[in-house]
C-alpha cells in the first residue's frame, strides 16, 4: 500500500467514525427530547424535601415577582455558570491546570465578553452568553455540579433539556429553511449552516468548551461524553444569574440563536437580578453579595425549579419576549 492510498485510507474511516458518532449523539439527543415530558412527570411525583418546601415558601414572594406566578416573566435572560474551573485560555493558548473561580469574579466585575468561536453569523467574537430560558441556562449550570453532591431535588435533568432544546432549535432551523420559498432554497440554507458548522471545526470547539469542567477530555473523547460531561473538580457546584433583557444589545447568533442571546457589553452585578445558588450555599453567597454592598436575591436553585415545575413546557421553554 502507498502512504497516499494509506493516508486515504485513513482520512476515510476517521470519517466514517465521525459519522457514526454524529448519528449516535442525534439520535439520543432526539430521544432524549421526546422523553423529557415523562421525566418531568416524574419528578413532580417525586417526593420533595421538606427544607426545599420551607425555603420555598420563605423565598415565594420573591421568586414570584422575579419569575412570575401565573406565567413566566418574558424579558428575562440567564447565565449558567459554576464555581470552580481550570484556568487558562481554552480556545487560545490552552489550559494551565490551576483553579479559578467564575462566581466571585463575576460578583466583583461582572459578566465580561471573552473570546467566544460560537456564534456562527458573526464568527470569533467578543461577548457574553445568555439563555433565553431558564432550563437551558441550568445545563450549564448542571456540567459544574459535582455528581456526588446532586441539587436537593431538579425539575428533570440538564442533558434531557440540553436535548429538547436542541431538538426543537433544529427543527426550527429545518422550517426556517422550508420557508426560504422551495425545496431547492432550504436545502441550500441548510447546507450554508452546515458549512458554517464545519469550516468553524464544531467537534473542537466543543472538546474546548469542556477544558475547563474536566480535565480528561482528549481528541478520542467522544461529542456524547462531552455533551454529557460533568465536572471532576472536587466541591464545585452551579450557579444561575438573571439579567434583565432591557438596554441589552444581543448580537445574532444564527444558528442556535432560538434560545442562545449574545451581549457585546460587560453587564455588572448591579444589573443582576437574582443569583441562584444550591440550597446548601444559600447562606454562603447571601454573605458575600451583602459584603459587596448588593441588593439582589440569592436564591436556592432547587426553590426555582419547584416553581417551575407549575408551567407547561412550552411555557418553560418559549417564555421569550413578545414583541
Amino acid at each position: 500500500m502507498t502512504q497516499k492510498t494509506q493516508n486515504f485510507s485513513e482520512q476515510h474511516s476517521f470519517r466514517a467514525r465521525k459519522a457514526a458518532q454524529v448519528v449516535v449523539t442525534l439520535r439520543f439527543l432526539w430521544r432524549q427530547s421526546r422523553l423529557l415530558p415523562r421525566e418531568l412527570e416524574k419528578a413532580r411525583l417525586q417526593p420533595v424535601p421538606q427544607a426545599l418546601l420551607d425555603a420555598y415558601d420563605a423565598n415565594r414572594s420573591v421568586i414570584e415577582a422575579i419569575y412570575g406566578s401565573d406565567h413566566i416573566r418574558r424579558g428575562l435572560l440567564y447565565h449558567g455558570t459554576g464555581a470552580l474551573q481550570y484556568d487558562g485560555d481554552k480556545y487560545g493558548a490552552g489550559m494551565t491546570g490551576g483553579l479559578r473561580r467564575p462566581i466571585d469574579a463575576i460578583l466583583g466585575g461582572g459578566l465580561s465578553p471573552h473570546t467566544d468561536p460560537w456564534a456562527l453569523t458573526q464568527g470569533s467574537m467578543q461577548s457574553t452568553s445568555f439563555a433565553t430560558a431558564w432550563s437551558y441556562a441550568k445545563f450549564y449550570a448542571d456540567v459544574y455540579q459535582t455528581p456526588d453532591d446532586p441539587l436537593e431535588w431538579e425539575y428533570g435533568n440538564g442533558a434531557d433539556w440540553f436535548s429538547y432544546f436542541i431538538a426543537d432549535t433544529a427543527g426550527r432551523t429545518f422550517k426556517k429553511a422550508l420557508a426560504a420559498g422551495s425545496l431547492r432554497k432550504g436545502l441550500r440554507t441548510l447546507r450554508k449552516t452546515q458549512e458554517q458548522n464545519v469550516n468553524a471545526n464544531g467537534y473542537n470547539r466543543l472538546q474546548r468548551w469542556a477544558f475547563d469542567l474536566r480535565s480528561d477530555i482528549t481528541p478520542q473523547t467522544s461529542t456524547l461524553d462531552v455533551i454529557c460531561a460533568r465536572t471532576d473538580i472536587p466541591g464545585n457546584f452551579g450557579a444561575i444569574i438573571t439579567v434583565s433583557e432591557d438596554d441589552m444589545l444581543l448580537a445574532p447568533m444564527g444558528l442556535g440563536g432560538t434560545y442562545e442571546k449574545r451581549a457585546a457589553r460587560t453587564v455588572g452585578p448591579e444589573e443582576f437580578i437574582s443569583l441562584a445558588v444550591p440550597l446548601n450555599k444559600v447562606d454562603e453567597y447571601s454573605a458575600k453579595v451583602h459584603g459587596l454592598g448588593y441588593s439582589f436575591p440569592v436564591l436556592p436553585t432547587e426553590a426555582v425549579e419547584y416553581h417551575m415545575s407549575h408551567f407547561p413546557i412550552q411555557e418553560l421553554a418559549h417564555a421569550q419576549r413578545v414583541m
